[in-house]
C-alpha cells in the first residue's frame, strides 16, 4: 500500500533537458512578449474599436417629443434669391396635430424666418456656407428654437414642421391660400414662366457617426439630398423624417461596466410623392419633416486592461496547446535517439571487458 514512488531518470536527472527545448522556450516567450506589445499599443492607441450598428423601430410608448436642434439640426431653404412677392412667397409652420373623438384638430403656428447671411445657419464652418452660397437661403431665426417633433399620422399626438412655396394669387378675400394682403399678382402666365426656372434648394445639417473619434464622435455636415426642379403645375411634396439616434459609448481603458450615452438627429430617410397643382390648395412645393420612427442605436468598445489580460491568457493557452505537443514529440524522439547511442556504447564497452 505504502510503496515507493518509482520515476523514470536520465543521468540521475527526473527531466531532459536540451538546448534546442531552451531555444523553443525563448521563442515562445518572444513571441508572447512581441504579441503582447502589438496588443498594448492597439490598446493606448484605440485603435479598431469594436462598432455595431442596430436599426430599430421606436414603439408608440417610446414616442416621446424631441428637438432635433438640440443637437444641432438646422435647415436652409429658397430658391438663391429673393422671391417677388408678386410671384409667390414662402410659409414655415409648426403643426400641432391631435386626435378627438375620431376627428384630426391641427393647431398652426407660423414661424418666422430671414436670409441665412453668416448667423443664422448654424454650421460650425462658415467659410463653407458661404463657398455653398448658403447664406442667400432662408432660414430660421432666433424666434425659431422651441420646435419639437413626436409621432406619427396614426397617433393622437403628433408635432412636426411643414415648409411650403406658395404661387401668388388675386383674391378680395384675405383668407384665400396664396394671398398676400395688399399684393397685386402677376398674372399666372407669368408666375408660371418664373417658377419654370427655379429650383427649390434645401440645405440642413445631418450627422454622421464616426468610429476613431474619441473627442468628438459625431460629426455634422451639410446634406443637400433634397431639393425640387420646380414644375408650376405639379405639387411637389417630400416627407422628411428626422432620426433621434443613441450611441453607447465604452472608450475608457479600465471599463467597469459604465457607458458614455449620448443622443443626436440624422436623416437617411426622405420620401417624395407628387400631385397635380391645385389651386384651391395653391402651394407647388411642400416639405413636412416628421419624427421617424426608424432609429439607428451605435455600440462602440475599445480594448481596455481587462480586455488585454482575458486575450494574453487565451492567445498563450492556444500557443501553449501548439507548442507542448511539439516538445513532447521533439524530446521522445531526441531522448530515444541519445538512448540507443547509449546502450550502444554500454554494450561495445561490455565486448572490450571480456574480450
Amino acid at each position: 500500500m505504502f510503496g515507493q514512488s518509482v520515476s523514470f531518470t536520465w543521468n540521475g536527472q527526473d527531466t531532459f533537458k536540451t538546448s534546442w527545448g531552451a531555444f523553443l522556450s525563448w521563442i515562445i516567450l518572444l513571441i508572447m512578449v512581441a504579441y503582447s506589445s502589438y496588443r498594448l499599443v492597439y490598446m493606448v492607441n484605440r485603435w479598431n474599436p469594436g462598432v455595431s450598428k442596430t436599426t430599430l423601430i421606436r414603439g408608440a410608448d417610446e414616442e416621446e417629443p424631441f428637438s432635433p436642434g438640440e443637437s444641432g439640426f438646422d435647415f436652409a431653404f429658397g430658391i438663391g434669391k429673393d422671391l417677388p412677392k408678386d410671384i409667390g412667397f414662402f410659409t414655415v409652420r409648426h403643426v400641432n396635430q391631435t386626435v378627438i373623438d375620431g376627428q384630426r384638430i391641427k393647431n398652426k403656428t407660423d414661424l418666422t424666418f430671414t436670409e441665412c447671411g453668416d448667423k443664422y445657419f448654424s454650421f460650425e464652418d462658415q467659410a463653407e456656407v458661404l463657398n455653398y452660397k448658403i447664406n442667400e437661403y432662408q432660414c430660421p431665426d432666433d424666434n425659431f428654437t422651441d420646435w419639437q417633433l413626436r409621432g406619427n399620422f396614426y397617433r393622437n399626438d403628433m408635432l412636426y414642421l411643414e415648409i411650403k412655396l406658395w404661387k401668388c394669387q388675386n383674391s378680395t378675400n384675405n383668407n384665400t391660400v396664396g394671398v398676400s394682403p395688399g399684393v397685386v399678382c402677376q398674372s399666372q402666365t407669368a408666375i408660371d414662366n418664373y417658377f419654370r426656372k427655379q429650383t427649390f434648394n434645401f440645405a440642413f445639417i445631418n450627422n454622421q457617426f464616426t468610429t476613431d473619434d474619441y473627442e468628438k464622435p459625431v460629426h455634422p455636415f451639410i446634406d443637400d439630398q433634397l431639393f425640387f426642379e420646380i414644375d408650376p403645375s405639379i405639387s411637389k411634396k417630400a416627407n422628411f423624417y428626422v432620426q433621434n439616434a443613441e450611441a453607447s459609448l465604452e472608450d475608457t481603458l479600465l471599463q467597469l461596466g459604465w457607458s458614455n450615452d449620448i443622443n443626436f438627429h440624422q436623416i437617411q430617410n426622405v420620401r417624395y410623392y407628387d400631385d397635380d397643382y391645385n389651386s384651391a390648395d395653391g402651394f407647388i412645393i411642400a416639405v413636412f419633416i416628421r419624427a421617424d420612427k426608424m432609429y439607428d442605436s451605435y455600440s462602440r468598445q475599445v480594448t481596455d486592461i481587462l480586455t488585454l489580460l482575458g486575450e494574453s491568457d487565451i492567445f498563450k493557452l492556444n500557443l501553449t496547446s501548439i507548442y507542448l505537443p511539439c516538445i513532447h514529440r521533439f524530446k521522445t524522439l531526441i531522448f530515444a535517439d541519445v538512448a540507443y547511442a547509449q546502450a550502444k556504447v554500454t554494450v561495445i564497452s561490455t565486448r572490450d571487458r571480456f574480450s
